[in-house]
């Protein structure tokens, strides 16, 4: 054994924290960690307990401790600690020596099963023990109340900001006003109410008259410059006949075409073509019906077949 070199602290500390407690079994941790560590070389080796909370294993001249610490601050958090330094007796101090990579080590091994929310690292000249491991866990318990508190504060401060931009703003308020006068205004005149843009409002940093008042346009003399550009629409567009008129029409053309073939069927294909019209169809159907008439009188039955095809 040497003489602890003065470039190298008492104790090496690592404490993971947890917001939620893990679920593991510190005493099957504890165990682990003395069996991964019986093959290290060192014969001299005692593990004793505090509680069930704290477990000191002396290695020859070097201790290492774990803690186990719940409900800490009003978060509530858990932390495993880690400490690895010097013994209180001498004895062989490699591991004493090494102590910070040793202690790296081991809260990676505890960090790769049970990921902690963050690890805070820190160095002591004192010897591990309970009273270490206690007063460690009370000042992490008043940093992570103090870390609440700023928290809170932070968030105060911006749901404050955000109550003020749903207040409106002066120039808002102005706004809304000179928009309802404008209303007004123009319901008086006969004028259409203006529109949510009527009214200008200055944007900050910019001047409030930065865009010419200009003149209103007058509505109704664009809509005579429309009217005189574009030709009204055709009403003749809109007067098509309903379905019924229109079937009522292709079954005249029918009749018409059981009586006057060629003329029925001229008249059926012009209505298919061009639209059925019921007065069209009905004035050729009292057309041929006048002409059946006249035909009868004059030249008989022989002159009406042969009129209509059948002779």
């Amino acid at each position: 054994m040497t003489d602890r070199a003065d470039t190298i602290p008492r104790t090496t500390i690592g404490q993971l924290v947890y917001t939620a407690s893990p679920r593991f079994s510190f005493a099957r941790l504890v165990a682990d960690l003395d069996s991964a560590l019986s093959g290290c070389g060192v014969t001299e080796r005692r593990l004793t307990w505090d509680h069930d909370d704290v477990a000191i294993l002396d290695i020859g001249g070097a201790r290492i401790g774990l803690c186990l610490a719940e409900d800490l601050g009003r978060e509530k958090a858990t932390a495993v600690t880690v400490a690895v330094g010097f013994a209180p007796v001498p004895g062989d101090d490699r591991l004493a020596r090494q102590q910070r990579r040793l202690a790296g080590l081991i809260a990676e091994r505890i960090s790769n099963r049970f990921p902690p929310s963050r690890t805070v690292w820190t160095e002591s000249e004192e010897t591990a023990g309970p009273d270490l491991f206690d007063r460690l866990n009370d000042c992490l318990a008043l940093q992570i109340n103090a870390e609440a508190d700023a928290k809170k504060r932070v968030t105060a401060r911006r749901l404050k900001v955000e109550r003020r931009r749903r207040l409106p703003e002066q120039q808002d308020v102005s706004r809304i006003l000179a928009r309802i006068d404008a209303t007004i205004a123009a319901r008086q005149a006969g004028l259409p109410d203006p529109g949510p843009d009527a009214i200008p409002v200055a944007r900050p940093g910019e001047p409030a008259n930065r865009e010419p008042d200009l003149p209103r346009a007058d509505r109704s003399s664009l809509h005579a410059v429309r009217a005189a550009l574009y030709a009204p629409d055709d009403p003749a567009e809109d007067q098509r006949p309903s379905a019924k008129l229109r079937l009522a029409a292709h079954a005249m053309d029918a009749t018409l075409m059981v009586v006057f073939l060629p003329v029925g069927a001229a008249v059926m294909a012009y209505g298919l073509a061009r639209g059925a019209d019921l007065k069209r169809s009905a004035r050729m159907l009292a057309l041929g019906g006048i002409w059946t008439g006249a035909l009868s009188m004059a030249g008989g039955l022989d002159g009406l077949g042969v009129l209509i095809g059948l002779a």
